[in-house]
């Protein structure tokens, strides 16, 4: 939705400096907004726009530069809701790492090295687009430096493209123009400027590529000499007067389109993507923790030799993921889970111990902890984990329900009436902490005041007990 409404603006925006009519100009700026809300990468635009100008009008530079300053308008005041919701700059999770491998360098050299070498790839990409992954995280693609030839050969070919597009600007070629086109869109995801939360991504192609499209058509019809003149909407002439022209053009788009028909059946869930991506990208940490993942739930639903077969293929991805990097705190928190499923009560432990090694704020964790600790009768240690959990995430309504749980057991009913109360005000509708509420007041001696809470639970879960 950005880049259609960057798009929609820039042709209003054309459409202004042809008629000269305002409704173009007031459309060209809603649509912009528009555009900058649903995403801001469509930030980019603002220096796309003067080209725009300067490309394909003959309007005065001044002219131009006066008429795309008032997009201005539109960026400042996105920038100042995102001040004030998210304040100057997004913190970086530690996870973030998994994410953009650009982290791990050790160096500024390493990492230019490796931002170039990841823009030779997405060049490859526009040109030959398999295969294809949701993620080339950590570390699918290794960290390199200047050594690395490959690194070269991207440089020179990016520099050469920018060389060739800044000596076009004079002549207003308009493969010049699909060259910075390119260059300004991508530019916010480059990593060259600032380091992003990911340091590849095919998707990242989209709203830069129809600089690439620009350029690929513009040299079909120069090798095919077909005329820039041509209406491109006579396809009976274009095919009589440029027969090979249009059978290389169709073929093209042809091949492309199959790739992206053929793409698109990996999403139809997660667990197909991740179970197609995986074998794409198996260096992936990410990855693997996905598909573990997604194989795990497939065992929480299995029962039997279903489910160990299920739980066996999970381990082996979050194994990976950890092999791939030690410190991922979500694969030993899952592997924890499926320990614990499997009855392997040490064996789920040390894992969540681990977790919370690398994260130890993790609330999930200390809350499957303290079930785990609960079960083996360590009940002040289940405790202890339990406050940990909701004190560490006030609004995890699992953790009211399971501190409010133990509370009650232990017969400290208006304890636990308190914690179930903290979970209702997160999620009022919670089936199960109403039924609790219900239960706590009726064992604590006001059966009057749980009536409410007991039929509203078996109204939103009939299968509750009477």
């Amino acid at each position: 939705m950005a880049f259609l409404g960057s798009l929609t603006a820039m042709w209003c925006l054309w459409q202004y400096w042809e008629s000269g009519r305002g409704k173009w100009l007031v459309g060209g700026v809603i649509s912009y907004a528009a555009a900058l809300f649903f995403k801001e990468n469509a930030i980019t635009f603002l220096a796309i726009f003067p080209l725009v100008g300067y490309f394909f009008t003959r309007k005065s530079l001044p002219e131009i530069l006066k008429t795309t300053l008032l997009f201005i308008v539109p960026a400042a005041v996105y920038l100042s809701v995102r001040h004030a919701v998210i304040g100057d700059v997004l913190k970086l999770k530690e996870t973030v790492l998994l994410d953009n491998l650009l982290f791990a360098t050790t160096s500024t050299t390493e990492q230019l090295a490796t931002a170039i070498l990841l823009l030779g790839k997405y060049l490859k990409t526009l040109f030959f687009p398999h295969p294809l992954s949701s993620d080339w995280g950590y570390n699918q693609i290794p960290i390199t430096d200047f050594s690395d030839l490959r690194v070269w050969l991207s440089g020179l070919v990016h520099l050469g493209l920018l060389v060739a597009a800044i000596r076009g600007l004079k002549k207003r070629a308009v493969w010049a123009f699909a060259i910075l086109f390119y260059f300004i869109n991508f530019s916010i995801f480059s990593n060259i400027f600032i380091k992003i939360g990911s340091s590849y991504g095919d998707r990242f192609l989209y709203s830069a590529s129809p600089g690439f499209a620009i350029a690929a058509a513009w040299g079909l019809m120069k090798l095919f000499k077909v005329s820039k003149n041509i209406n491109p909407y006579d396809f009976r002439g274009l095919w009589q007067k440029n027969k090979v022209f249009t059978v290389v053009s169709a073929l093209i788009i042809v091949l492309f389109s199959l790739k992206t028909i053929s793409r698109n059946p990996a999403w139809y869930d997660s667990f197909t993507l991740y179970q197609t991506d995986v074998k794409v990208a198996p260096n992936s940490a990410k990855l693997n923790y996905h598909y573990g993942l997604e194989l795990a739930k497939k065992g929480d639903e299995a029962t039997g030799a279903e489910r160990e077969k299920w739980y066996r293929e999970a381990r082996k991805h979050l194994n990976k993921a950890l092999e791939i990097f030690p410190q991922y705190h979500d694969a030993y928190a899952r592997l924890g889970l499926v320990d614990y499923y499997e009855k392997r009560p040490e064996s789920a432990l040390k894992n969540y111990e681990l977790a919370l090694r690398y994260k130890p704020n993790y609330s999930s964790v200390y809350s499957n902890m303290g079930t785990l600790l609960f079960e083996q009768k360590r009940y002040d240690e289940a405790l202890e984990a339990y406050k940990k959990s909701v004190e560490l995430d006030p609004r995890f309504v699992d953790g009211w329900r399971n501190l409010g749980s133990l509370y009650a057991l232990s017969k400290r009913y208006s304890e636990a009436i308190a914690c179930f109360q903290k979970g209702l005000e997160i999620e009022p509708d919670n089936a199960i902490l109403n039924f609790y509420l219900g239960q706590a007041y009726r064992d604590s001696g006001q059966p009057e005041r749980g009536v409410p809470f007991l039929e509203k639970a078996r109204r939103l879960d009939p299968s509750l007990p009477k």
